[in-house]
């Protein structure tokens, strides 16, 4: 596939990969999105979380803008946002085609400056009979990596007691001798009166948070149907799934419902004219929990382990209200339908040669959370005779509401015709969107009752809040393409684009493209290399694209309104906000993209290779214009300003063959995929070289920080070092000790600092790693034999730097109430000298002092090789299908995220690397009947 057509890969001379829907069929994942990753080279695709409604980012070939930038994706014809797209029905998907370069990519023009990803979906195929496939899987799902906490209490204690001083003392003696009388009397209660104040309650206990909240598996189950056939008038399909994702709370447990409904037919009404239309829908529900997003999985990592759920006389602890308590207090449900309907027209006006085709979609999308929270009142104790209090949040009620209206319309004629030596095809066309995007939120204080909560009935303050926006773009577009002799490709691509987001003398642009190949194998002079150059192509192409992706009304002065923090007779009043300074001048960033490729195919093509290299110049980039003084009294306006380069390249290999074993065909392949890209700002107007902004040579994802030289090994170490007062956290209350990290001084002024803060003067700070994904790879091998198939898939990340920022690494440092990590074990003393960690110091770690910088030793490499996937299958004999009128049966398992190899730290996972809800590993089997 490529744009508003088809051509055979043999002669494209842009940057094209098509993939087989097959490769994502029976996978145990729900998102198309984690079906792609380690597929095509240089189609980057980040997971965000585990959660159930968890949408990918996808994108191609590295760092686009610093006002960011994603690839366009278009399904049959129409563009769809990336979750519309990640929770398509994979069972649709006949195949996926990436267009890389701005060759491929410029007949879409504005939306298309990184990329494009095309889907087309199934059609049906002629056959003597309806054609029914059914699909059925259920999968468990189990939590991946976890941060691992020690349940030690007397580490935990000990360890909070030293970290509280000098400030305070968190554990008495009295209480460190009481966990190790436990130790060895398990009947001792955990939970005692304390020694210091006996009207409150002392906790000593081991609970595990996490396993408290999660279950130890999750349940998924997917069901999909097909109906699909052709004759010579008519061609169907029809494609159901229904899907639920049932999660891994123990209380109120969030699940997700999932509805997918596709239509697709098409006419012949007269020999020369084809009527057609596609239909889908996806309605899903997404209940859960109201507290249960990043803050509940980082707040159960930060809860004192030594607390307990609830106290000896069956009351919550505090901690258990806010933890357990509060899941069962609250409930966010979001539903949404996304109805979509296109209608095609062909028409030919001379056959084989000459057609007019045009199509024109509308799609309805509506979203709504209803959410409410009632935690206010659940009760809690903190000691044996005190009175319970309660959590005290508010109780609220609030409903979201947003509604899109998205219409397209296309028009072409398209051209084919070849004599002799020649081929040409020519294309030109109009395309016109509208997209209108309406949103409205709803909320109100105080509930009168749980059992009915809504806006209608509370009785607070009230907020509202709504926010409305449209765009339109209108373009014509055109592609030429010239072979001859089956041997030398030229094509030009262009499109003339009008968008409503730049003012409307610098509305238009036009991006051409220009593309050449050569099928050397073609050439008299390589007959004599056929026995083992099946094919050889040099590919080159060059091209120019604007990127529309930036604000809706950049353009345009606007004044925010919002009620004042001021009484005015004693109410609150509304405000308005002045506006802020926008230039006059504002048009398109301008993407200019060089590719050079070459594809071979050796040994009757059972050996393939594909290798590109590129560069990707964004230019006019959408910025401030320069750091203005904070007298100006408002920010600066945003100017075309600033520029970008990409260079990258990316290679696939693979061999497919087959022999006989056992008088049965074997049949296997292999496939790799390597790609790397880096980014570097060739124009930012910062004349100082301040590191808080942008700077022309900045490397993208660079991290600045100090070069660890190790611990301090005595007084004598510490007076002949540089001064580290401006790194250390706090050192008038703790001067600097022995076993406290030690900084290089780079440029040997005798103080560690970070000078002007400028490229010209960082101090003592340097880069130090840097944080893109580098020499991202996949390996895909699968084999079947007298009815049995294998898949593995491999994907991974061969370069990462990565500093942790959270308590999920650097826990008990963090804070004293904080938890011990099973990494923090590994701290200095007199009698460990190298250990990882520094002395036992507690608020090192925030606060941008100490281990809180970024600094050589706490650099993490995060770089990974996942097992992605193993499926194995077994198709039972025709001659047994047959006789019950199956066509085929096939039964299978399959894992999904299945173990990892990394050096990163055990308490993140490599795609994460946060405090999100965590990735899961997902085991499944199924059937595929056909009939």
């Amino acid at each position: 596939m490529v744009g508003y057509g088809t051509q055979k890969k043999v002669n494209l001379s842009g940057a094209v990969e098509a993939v087989s829907g097959k490769v994502l069929a029976n996978r145990a994942t729900n998102s198309i999105g984690t079906m792609l990753q380690g597929i095509v080279p240089n189609l980057n695709i980040s997971i965000g979380d585990g959660q159930a409604n968890s949408i990918p980012k996808f994108n191609v070939r590295g760092e686009t803008s610093i006002n960011g930038g994603t690839p366009l994706i278009v399904v049959d014809g129409i563009p769809t946002d990336a979750s519309i797209f990640s929770r398509m029905n994979s069972s649709d998907i006949e195949n996926i085609s990436v267009l890389k370069d701005a060759s491929s990519a410029a007949i879409y023009g504005a939306k298309a400056a990184y990329g494009v990803i095309l889907v087309t979906t199934k059609r049906g195929t002629k056959s003597e009979k309806i054609r029914v496939d059914f699909n059925n899987s259920i999968s468990l799902r189990k939590l991946g990596r976890m941060p691992k906490i020690v349940k030690d209490p007397y580490i935990q204690a000990s360890y909070k007691k030293e970290m509280g001083k000098p400030w305070y003392d968190l554990y008495s003696d009295e209480d460190l001798k009481y966990i190790e009388e436990m130790k060895n009397d398990p009947s001792k209660p955990n939970v005692i009166p304390s020694f210091s104040n006996p009207e409150y309650y002392t906790y000593l206990g081991n609970t595990d948070w996490f396993s408290e909240i999660y279950d130890e598996t999750g349940i998924t189950h997917s069901h999909n149907l097909s109906l699909s056939g052709a004759t010579d008038r008519t061609s169907y399909y029809v494609g159901m799934q229904y899907m639920q994702e049932r999660g891994l709370l123990k209380i109120n447990k969030d699940i997700m419902d999932r509805y997918n409904l596709r239509t697709k037919v098409d006419f012949k009404l007269t020999d020369w004219l084809t009527f057609g239309n596609n239909t889908s829908a996806l309605y899903y529900t997404y209940k859960r929990p109201s507290t249960f997003s990043s803050w509940l999985f980082q707040r159960i990592n930060n809860t004192n382990t030594l607390m307990t759920v609830k106290n000896p006389d069956g009351s919550w602890t505090k901690e258990g209200a806010e933890l357990i308590g509060s899941l069962s207090e609250g409930q966010a449900t979001t539903t949404e339908l996304n109805l979509q309907s296109q209608f095609t027209l062909d028409m030919s006006l001379i056959k084989n040669v000459l057609s007019i085709k045009a199509d024109a979609t509308a799609r309805l999308g509506n979203k709504e959370t209803d959410q409410w929270d009632t935690d206010m009142n659940i009760p809690y104790k903190q000691g044996p005779n005190l009175a319970e209090e309660s959590l005290g949040w508010v109780d609220i009620a609030k409903l979201e509401k947003e509604r899109e209206q998205y219409i397209s319309l296309n028009a072409y004629l398209d051209f084919n015709k070849s004599f002799g030596k020649h081929s040409l095809s020519a294309l030109i066309g109009f395309n016109q969107e509208y997209d209108s995007h309406k949103y409205m939120r709803g909320e109100r204080e105080e509930l009168i009752s749980s059992t009915l909560p809504s806006v209608e009935l509370a009785t607070g303050a009230a907020r509202v809040r709504e926010e409305n926006y449209e765009w339109a773009t209108r373009s014509g577009f055109f592609r030429l393409n010239y072979m001859f002799n089956n041997r030398y490709i030229l094509e030009t691509n262009g499109r003339y684009d009008g968008s409503s987001r730049f003012p409307k003398n610098d509305r238009f642009g036009f991006f051409p493209s220009v593309s050449a190949a050569w099928i050397i194998t073609q050439e008299k002079f390589m007959k004599t290399t056929q026995s083992w150059l099946s094919h050889a192509k040099l590919r080159v192409s060059y091209g120019a694209l604007g990127n529309q992706d930036v604000g809706y009304y950049e353009y345009i002065s606007s004044m925010d309104s919002k009620e004042q923090q001021l009484l005015l007779n004693g109410v609150k009043p509304m405000g308005v906000d002045p506006s802020g300074l926008v230039s006059s001048v504002l048009t398109w960033e301008k993407v200019y993209t060089q590719n050079l490729g070459l594809d071979l195919n050796f040994l009757a093509n059972r050996l393939t290779f594909s290798g590109d290299i590129y560069r990707r110049d964004t230019k006019d980039m959408l910025t401030k214009g320069k750091t203005l003084p904070n007298v100006l009294g408002t920010s600066e306006p945003k100017i075309n300003a600033a520029n970008m380069k990409t260079e990258g390249w990316e290679v696939s290999l693979g061999w497919r063959d087959i022999f006989t074993l056992k008088g049965k065909p074997f049949n296997y392949s292999a496939r790799f995929i390597l790609s790397d890209s880096r980014s570097f700002i060739t124009k930012f107007d910062n004349p100082t070289g301040n590191l808080n902004d942008y700077y022309a040579g900045q490397e993208i994802g660079n991290i600045w920080g100090l070069v660890t030289e190790g611990f301090f090994i005595d007084q004598a170490d510490i007076d002949s070092h540089a001064d580290q007062w401006d790194v250390t956290a706090y050192p008038g209350d703790r001067p600097i000790q022995p076993g406290d990290l030690k900084y290089k001084d780079l440029n040997g002024d005798k103080k560690i600092n970070s000078g002007s803060w400028t490229i010209d003067d960082p101090g003592d700070y340097k880069v130090i790693g840097n944080t893109a994904n580098r020499y991202n790879y996949g390996a895909d091998f699968s084999a079947d034999w007298n009815g049995f198939d294998l898949r593995i898939l491999l994907q991974g990340v061969g370069k990462k730097d990565w500093y942790p920022e959270s308590n999920y690494f650097f826990g008990i440092y963090r804070a004293p109430w904080a938890n011990v990590l099973e990494n923090n074990l590994d701290h200095w003393t007199p009698e460990n000298t190298n250990a990882y960690f520094p002395r036992l110091k507690s608020y090192i770690a925030e606060g941008g002092k100490d281990i809180a910088i970024n600094q050589t030793r706490y650099l993490q490499n995060a770089s990974y090789l996942r097992i992605k996937n193993i499926t194995i299958g077994y198709t039972l004999p025709k001659e047994l299908t047959t006789k019950a009128r199956l066509e085929r049966v096939r039964f299978y398992l399959t894992g999904d995220n299945i173990f990892e190899f990394t050096k990163l730290s055990k308490n993140y996972d490599p795609e994460i690397l946060g405090t999100s809800h965590p990735m899961q590993r997902i085991f499944s089997f199924g059937l595929n009947l056909s009939f």
